[in-house]
């Protein structure tokens, strides 16, 4: 499709490896939940770790691995941990919250920790490394090495909300799912699963799955939309060469066991799934007491009546926002999942073969796998909603939802472009005589894009993350941003992180009002 009309990404900073020796291909990176940093995983068998404020490397996790670093993880902050709820543009680290994980080519995963408690990774220091990493003045401590895959490695990921649980993929086809019991830094393995018939290229886990986090945000819920994905637990998801996608779920049977409650993709012959993404759950306001009497009493209603504040059920029987994901594939297209409700009196179906994944007890400290299968998981059925506008002209590498209330979608492929992607909302679609376009091109647009985003090499990674640089609520005009307060308080400004085979991260600004 012709691009030329559209408007482009500006850059911002572009972050090289601090080593000039060699040239390093870069595969991932991972911005820090609460905290202005990167990690980036690149082929010299090392992690960077770069600052979000000034767009500079700070330091080389490296010392651990015989072969290249595919994919890095940062671990959650603990939930009322000062890290948690980051306030400033510097970051202080502490070593009992800091954690990455990095997977391998070698087929391990490490598990690393931020030494100094005082250090701030926000200072310029000498960035130069030993061969092995453990030069004098390393602030990152090799802590744990998990072992058990007998291949490349190709992702571990931190749940989002749960810091003591971690899943990681591989080349051997296998999904692993660990727990961290007894302490830090010791691991175990809570379930393997080998359904896929192929290279196990990529994860997601279900964002904000916690009970009860979502419990306490209903207690206090103005009346927005809600979310299907609410209170449901850990899930899963991944992605293969095998070209489908399965879905993950705890078995509620008292032993917390893993299994695969829906495979979808393979009818499409969309060639291998190299990345997934769910939507965000949409954010939740809260009501501040107001000192002012008049505000604290609604105007009354046409008829002379007090409005009445919706009960719980009635909460309850409003349209939830659908639980989405999106897929990007070797067919150079991206596409969006709708899960969909079990109809009521609908026969279970038959849920996806089980039959090769190893449940593991939680109370067997030799981890030997049960004889005794579990009931299987309630099955899932998920359809295909959109088939976004074609953009790429090589396969798509990586799509990554936005975190903020834009509900923008970016992606990136082997072609060097970087593409923005809208979703248009039902009201747009009627004016502009959409509605009979059908989904695939009248539902999704794409409102902006760089081409050779890192010149003539391929973009690998493309994500979003919260912007933290000076004069991040002005524009160049001198005018406040969108979203922004005097105070400084708003829903942020986010940034497009990209990662490319010329080994650089590079920061783009998206326009504003697409």
């Amino acid at each position: 499709m012709s691009t030329n009309h559209l408007p482009s990404l500006t850059l911002l900073a572009t972050i090289s490896h601090p080593s000039s020796s060699a040239s390093h291909r870069a595969w991932y990176t991972s911005p820090h939940p609460t905290l202005p940093l990167l990690a980036t995983a690149t082929s010299s068998r090392s992690a960077l770790i770069s600052s979000l404020t000034t767009f500079t490397p700070l330091s080389t996790v490296s010392g651990g691995h015989k072969r290249s670093v595919r994919h890095v993880s940062w671990k959650p902050p603990i939930p009322g941990h000062p890290s948690s709820s980051a306030t400033t543009t510097t970051a202080v680290v502490d070593s009992s919250d800091t954690v990455l994980a990095t997977a391998s080519f070698d087929s391990t995963i490490g598990i690393w920790r931020h030494q100094p408690p005082s250090q701030n990774l926000d200072a310029d220091h000498d960035h130069a490394d030993g061969e092995d990493g453990e030069e004098e003045g390393d602030p990152w401590s090799f802590t744990a090495l998990l072992t058990g895959h007998s291949s490349e490695v190709k992702s571990a990921l931190f749940h989002p909300s749960n810091p003591s649980l971690l899943a990681t993929c591989s080349r051997d086809k296998s999904v692993w799912i660990w727990e961290e019991v007894s302490g830090e830094d010791d691991w175990e393995t809570v379930a393997v699963l080998e359904e896929h018939s192929g290279d196990v290229k990529c994860l997601a886990w279900l964002p904000n799955a916690d009970p009860s986090h979502n419990a306490e945000e209903q207690d206090g819920d103005d009346g927005d939309e809600g979310w299907e994905g609410e209170g449901e637990g850990e899930c899963l998801v991944s992605g293969s060469y095998d070209e489908t996608v399965r879905v993950w779920r705890v078995v509620e049977d008292g032993e917390e066991e893993w299994g695969c409650v829906a495979c979808f993709g393979e009818e499409e012959g969309m060639g291998t799934v190299w990345c997934v993404d769910f939507e965000k759950p949409p954010r939740r306001r809260r009501h501040r007491p107001s000192s002012s009497p008049s505000s604290t009493t609604p105007p009354p209603t046409h008829n002379g009546n007090q409005p009445q504040d919706p009960t719980p059920q009635q909460r309850r029987k409003r349209p939830r926002k659908p639980l989405r994901l999106a897929t990007a594939t070797h067919d150079h297209r991206i596409r969006i999942w709708r899960r969909q409700s079990q109809p009521p009196n609908k026969p279970p179906q038959q849920t996806p073969s089980s039959s090769s994944s190893h449940y593991y007890s939680k109370t067997s400290s030799k981890k030997i796998p049960s004889t005794i299968l579990p009931p299987p998981p309630e099955p899932e059925t998920w359809h295909l909603e959109a088939l976004l506008p074609p953009l790429h002209a090589c396969p798509v590498y990586a799509v990554s939802w936005s975190g903020g209330s834009s509900g923008l979608l970016a992606s990136c492929g082997g072609d060097g472009v970087v593409g923005v992607y809208r979703e248009r909302g039902f009201e747009e679609e009627e004016e502009e005589g959409g509605k009979g376009k059908g989904k695939e091109e009248g539902k999704w647009e794409v409102v902006a894009v760089i081409e050779d985003a890192h010149g003539e090499y391929e973009v690998n990674h493309v994500c979003w993350a919260s912007r933290w640089d000076q004069g991040q609520n002005v524009d160049q005009r001198g005018r406040r941003r969108k979203g922004h307060t005097e105070e400084g308080e708003g829903e942020g400004e986010e940034v497009l992180v990209t990662t490319g085979d010329d080994g650089s991260v590079r920061v783009w600004e998206v326009p504003e009002g697409i």
